[in-house]
C-alpha cells in the first residue's frame, strides 16, 4: 500500500557540509515520517572551522518560495531555523500569514553556529520586534540558553538550572508563546535538562548526557522532529518528549563521514512517532523541583 506522509515546511539556512541547517531538517523529517519542503532563506558558507560568509535572500525570493509550497502542498506544520536579518524575519512572517496560526509553527531561533561564528550579526531591536510578532503565532520556540540570553537582551544571562527555569518563564511572558529552553550548553556531565514552559506551567525533562559526543545539527534536528510530531497530530508535551527521545537515539548511534568536523545527527529508522511515544527520555522526565546545579 502507498503511504501518505504529512508535509511540513522547513525554512532556514544551508550548510555546504550537510551537517546542519536544511540538510539536517530533511534527514530528521525522513526519520520522523514526514515530507520536508525545504525553503532556504539564506546561503551560509560554513565548515568545521566556522562561518565564513552569509548571503541572505531577498524578500521576493523568500515569499515566492513559501507561497509556492503553500499553494501546492497540504502543509501540516512549519519549522523555522536561521533568519539572519530583520528583513528576512519580516519577509518570512508576511509569507506565512495565510497559514498562521492554524498550522503549528516551531521556531528554532538560531543565532550562532556550533562550529563557531555569529549567524545573526546582532539580534537588533528591529530583528527582535519582527521575531516577537512572528512568535505570537508559534506553537513553540526552542532556544538554547545562550540564545535565550540574547532574546532577553541580557536581562538573565546563562547560568545554572535555576536560572534556566527563570529564563524559560521570562521568554514565555515576553514572546507570548510556549518555550522549550535547551540546556545542553550547561557544564553538567551527568544529564541534560530542558525546560518546557507553557500556559499550563512548567515541565522539566532530563536525559543522560552521551559522553564524548560533539555533533552538529542537534538543534535543527530536535525542532524538526517536534514539528513532524505535531504534523502527525501529537500534543505539544508528547511531541517534545518523543522528539527528545529520538534525538538521544541519534546521539548514541553516530555515523562518521570523515573530515575535520564532528559527524551530523543521523537518526535510526524506527516506528512512526505516533506509535512510539514512550521513550527513554520520557521515563526520565519529571515535574518541577530540580535543584540548581
Amino acid at each position: 500500500m502507498s503511504e501518505t506522509r504529512p508535509a511540513i515546511i522547513c525554512i532556514g539556512g544551508t550548510d555546504p557540509t550537510g551537517r546542519a541547517g536544511l540538510a539536517a531538517d530533511i534527514r530528521a523529517g525522513e526519520a520522523a515520517g514526514v515530507h520536508v519542503a525545504p525553503v532556504p532563506v539564506t546561503v551560509v558558507a560554513q565548515n568545521a572551522h566556522g562561518v565564513q560568509h552569509i548571503e541572505p535572500m531577498g524578500p521576493l525570493l523568500i515569499s515566492s518560495q513559501i507561497k509556492a509550497v503553500l499553494e501546492d502542498l497540504p502543509v501540516r506544520a512549519i519549522k523555522i531555523g536561521l533568519m539572519p536579518t530583520a528583513q528576512v524575519v519580516e519577509a518570512v512572517a508576511a509569507a506565512l500569514k495565510p497559514a498562521l496560526p492554524a498550522t503549528p509553527l516551531v521556531i528554532d531561533p538560531v543565532l550562532g553556529a556550533s562550529s563557531g561564528g555569529r549567524l545573526v550579526p546582532s539580534a537588533s531591536r528591529e530583528w527582535r520586534r519582527h521575531f516577537r510578532a512572528l512568535a505570537k503565532s508559534a506553537a513553540l520556540i526552542t532556544p538554547n540558553i545562550l540564545e535565550a540570553s540574547a532574546l532577553l537582551v541580557g536581562e538573565l544571562p546563562a547560568g545554572g538550572r535555576r536560572i534556566m527555569r527563570l529564563q524559560a518563564q521570562a521568554l514565555f511572558e515576553r514572546y507570548k508563546c510556549p518555550v522549550l529552553l535547551k540546556g545542553g550548553h550547561l557544564p553538567d556531565d551527568r544529564s541534560v535538562m530542558d525546560v518546557l514552559h507553557t500556559a499550563e506551567g512548567e515541565q522539566v525533562y532530563l536525559s543522560p548526557r552521551v559522553p564524548g559526543v560533539d555533533m552538529r545539527g542537534t538543534g535543527c534536528t530536535l525542532a524538526t522532529l517536534i514539528a513532524a510530531n505535531l504534523a502527525h497530530g501529537l500534543g505539544l508535551t508528547e511531541a517534545v518528549a518523543q522528539a527528545r527521545g529520538r534525538l538521544l537515539e541519534g546521539l548514541k548511534n553516530t555515523v562518521e563521514i570523515g573530515g575535520e568536523g564532528p559527524p551530523p545527527v543521523r537518526l535510526p529508522a524506527s516506528r512512526p512517532a505516533w506509535e512510539n511515544a514512550s521513550t527513554e527520555a520520557d521515563h526520565e522526565q519529571r515535574k518541577t523541583g530540580e535543584a540548581d546545579s
